[in-house]
């Protein structure tokens, strides 16, 4: 399958949120968490054209199906089969669209949900985990302190 050309859609979201923040694309961030330049710098430069083979990873993963191998075993499996030798530390926001906290919580040893109903300011997307206005305060101290144990 081709490289599927997702950056021209994110491209014109950006370009639309100058005039109304309704352009904003909720799949990558929730709108009310992101400065309007950094999502445009966000929509402009960050995403690229996707492998067919991508997308049908992700698509299974948030499916629940899961991310295979190219041999078709399943790498969550395979992580549990050994041990998971280290840990892992899954982010979600409460609006992720792109990877809602249901699929997220399969891909770590620990599992954080980020968003109103967990004591934050807003709820949070999928890439304003990192880039919202809020994260500095939020999210980053969260992961820090995860990094320092």
């Amino acid at each position: 399958m081709p490289a599927i050309p997702i950056h021209w859609p994110s491209i014109a979201s950006g370009w639309g949120s100058q005039f109304t923040r309704k352009a904003i694309d909720p799949v990558l961030v929730c709108p009310e968490n992101i400065e309007l330049d950094r999502y445009r710098k966000l929509a402009a430069v960050c995403l690229h054209p996707v492998s067919g083979r991508v997308v049908l990873d992700l698509a299974k993963a948030i499916s629940g199906d899961g991310i295979t191998t190219p041999n078709g075993d399943h790498y969550h499996a395979l992580l549990q089969q050994l041990g998971y030798g280290f840990p892992i530390l899954s982010l979600a926001g409460s609006a992720d669209l792109q990877c809602p906290p249901e699929a997220a919580a399969r891909f770590g040893t620990e599992h954080r949900i980020f968003g109103r109903a967990y004591g934050e300011q807003v709820d949070y997307g999928h890439d304003d985990l990192v880039l919202g206005k809020f994260a500095p305060d939020e999210t980053w101290p969260v992961i820090l302190e995860w990094l320092d144990r």
